[in-house]
């Protein structure tokens, strides 16, 4: 079982070693994106990458992470990892500035690339609290949520394209985490 780090309830962090197999693609995932977004065949902000062996690899690892510590039922459909790029600019092609739920799925994960060392926090709304709550992404570093708390990348400094990749586990049943117990 993987040692977690409960920031919060509804927010859980794990060591997860990703950026020494993501490094080397970093490039030519950010040309994929440029270039869905310039035939306009990207409607959503976000790419699903391509079904690659560093991406399998990755998805096996989410989803080992996932079974290991989290009651969460079956893999109900097929889920793929995403990616979301923003640079620091207002770009409308590169922007998910706002609150949303991911779906289908129950189980939410996001790590993230070329971290902004200005700002480049990752908000968690819970209604009926009118503060956010913020977290620094750090590399090699995963974060779980249930897929239904709203959350969005806040706006960053840095002259960089921050990398944000998720992937939904799309279990059918209430997650329950096995040691800490919560139920989301």
């Amino acid at each position: 079982m993987n040692k977690v780090n409960p920031i919060h309830y509804y927010i859980h962090e794990y060591d997860f070693e990703y950026s020494e197999l993501l490094q080397p693609h970093i490039e030519s995932f950010i040309e994929i994106f440029d270039q869905y977004v310039k035939d306009k065949y990207l409607k959503t902000n976000n790419l699903i990458l391509p079904n690659i062996p560093v991406i399998q690899a990755l998805e096996t690892n989410l989803h080992n992470l996932i079974i290991t510590n989290y009651y969460a039922g079956p893999h109900a459909v097929d889920s793929r990892i995403n990616l979301y790029i923003q640079d620091n600019t207002v770009n409308e092609k590169r922007l998910r500035f706002h609150n949303h739920m991911d779906s289908p799925g129950n189980l939410s994960l996001v790590f993230y690339m070329n971290i902004p060392e200005e700002n480049g926090e990752i908000s968690f709304k819970f209604f009926p609290y009118e503060e956010d709550f913020k977290i620094k992404p750090k590399l090699n570093k995963v974060y779980v949520f249930p897929s239904w708390v709203y959350h969005k990348p806040n706006k960053h400094e840095d002259n960089i394209n921050r990398l944000c990749f998720n992937w939904i586990y799309p279990g059918n049943i209430r997650p329950i985490h096995k040691i800490l117990g919560n139920l989301w």
